[in-house]
């Protein structure tokens, strides 16, 4: 009786086994596969290789692999489709305001992390309006972005020459021209000054611009300057439980009269587009802000400091400055600035959570400085003993002091969806003629609408 194929095959099946295993007949292992966190973002390779360096130096037993993403009309689709196939990050950027709307798909920071942070003495307000839900840290990030001025000196200069040579008065006896353009960008008041004196307007038409505001079609900021100039009026943009939109509502003032911040808010950004207004100075006809201040046709825009990286990539040899975002009053105790900013969460299903959040505390906590220098956007860290002022400097280091005083506001699980909205009440005032009250009164339905909306 032949023995010899039956014995062959069981042999044949156990040395399969044990190869596959991860074992040998000799006693030595196949080595184990690399454990990966894999982090998503939007800067270049080039930029996170010192951090990833280091960051693979700090966590042991893991491989940091960056891979570099668009954030385009796809970005949010396809992450979510990564990550249920688990081949998405286990660190993620988002908008900030995609925190609240993904915070059911997301890990919370674990105690071990947070019991050593405290958020209120570590970092600028705007990280924990966006990052903490419910008493839980969903996100952090190393920088915080905010609105400021473009300007284009030598166009201002060039306004200022002809309106003397026209002899035109602009202001009161008590300040010359050249007094108004070397007032600080502090105020609203001191901006609309400017605005007034740059502005060369024919008939309805506008020659030149001093800036780019008051429409939404061709202001590529119009809700974030909206959402700002109601944040400095005292607004309160939802209900604590965010179940109910209140932008639109009146308040008690300290004189115990009623007023509606929101459409006092809203009736100051429509005046710039108004051609009633004195303040007129922008129309729904005029290019696009950044286009229209590239080629000379606008003296001042609105944007956030990273607009500077595409400016120096478009037109290398363009020569502007930068100013703060200008402040409702001159109270120092009441300076807010607005910030929009990408942000890094954690997927719930990723395989390692903690350990990711472990990259997302040493990104946001000890390499918040470097990583800040290196993309050119302000650091989210807060500064020790810091005093605001609305006396702020312009320059590089205007984008830090502004983090200090940014605040930002949630917006639910629809934040893209209410940023439309908003743009359609500027819209309906600006160029289709509606009540600035009613405009916010519908909107404030919609909103209410979507942060009540449970399916998606």
């Amino acid at each position: 009786m032949n023995f010899f194929k039956p014995i062959s095959l069981v042999v044949l099946l156990v040395f399969i086994a044990v190869a596959t295993s991860g074992c040998s007949l000799f006693g030595s292992k196949t080595p184990a596969a690399p454990k990966v966190i894999t982090i998503w973002g939007f800067d270049d390779e080039d930029v996170w290789k010192p951090f990833v360096k280091d960051l693979s130096g700090t966590v042991k037993g893991y491989e940091i692999k960056y891979v570099k993403k668009t954030l385009n009309s796809s970005y949010e689709n396809d992450s979510l489709n990564s990550i249920l196939s688990a081949q998405g990050p286990d660190v993620w950027a988002v908008p900030n305001d995609w925190v609240y709307r993904h915070k059911d798909k997301l890990a919370s920071m674990p105690d071990s992390l947070t019991k050593d942070l405290n958020l209120d003495e570590q970092f600028v307000p705007a990280v924990k309006e966006s990052g903490v839900i419910d008493g839980r840290i969903y996100s952090l990030s190393p920088t915080v972005d905010t609105l400021m001025i473009f300007y284009n000196e030598k166009l201002i200069e060039t306004a200022l020459e002809e309106v003397n040579a026209n002899n035109k008065i602009f202001s009161d006896v008590s300040k010359t021209n050249r007094e108004i353009i070397a007032q600080p960008f502090d105020t609203w008041d001191h901006l609309v000054s400017k605005i007034r004196l740059v502005t060369k307007r024919s008939g309805n038409d506008i020659v030149r611009s001093g800036a780019a505001i008051g429409t939404s079609n061709n202001v590529s900021v119009s809700e974030k300057l909206l959402y700002a100039l109601m944040l400095q009026n005292d607004v309160s943009m939802t209900s604590e439980k965010i179940d109910l939109a209140t932008f639109n509502l009146p308040s008690s003032t300290a004189a115990g009269t009623t007023e509606t911040p929101g459409k006092k808010a809203l009736d100051f950004y429509k005046s710039f587009s108004d051609p009633n207004s004195p303040d007129y100075t922008w129309s729904s006809s005029m290019p696009n802000d950044v286009d229209a201040f590239l080629s000379g046709k606008t003296a001042m825009i609105f944007a956030n400091k990273s607009l500077a990286n595409y400016i120096a990539q478009k037109n290398p040899d363009f020569k502007y400055k930068t100013a703060p975002f200008p402040q409702v009053g001159t109270d120092y105790n009441k300076v807010i600035d607005f910030a929009s900013f990408n942000t890094f969460v954690v997927p719930a299903i990723s395989r390692y959570p903690d350990v990711a959040w472990q990259v997302v505390n040493l990104l946001s906590v000890s390499m918040a400085d470097s990583y800040s220098r290196t993309i050119g956007i302000s650091s989210s860290k807060k500064k020790k003993d810091f005093e605001p002022t609305i006396d702020r400097d312009s320059g590089s280091s205007l984008g830090s002091t502004q983090a200090q005083t940014a605040h930002t506001w949630v917006k639910g699980r629809y934040p893209e969806a209410v940023d439309s909205i908003f743009n359609d009440v500027i819209n309906n005032v600006a160029t289709q003629g509606q009540d600035t009250q009613t405009a916010l009164d519908l909107a404030a339905a919609k909103v209410t609408e979507l942060l009540r909306k449970e399916s998606w």
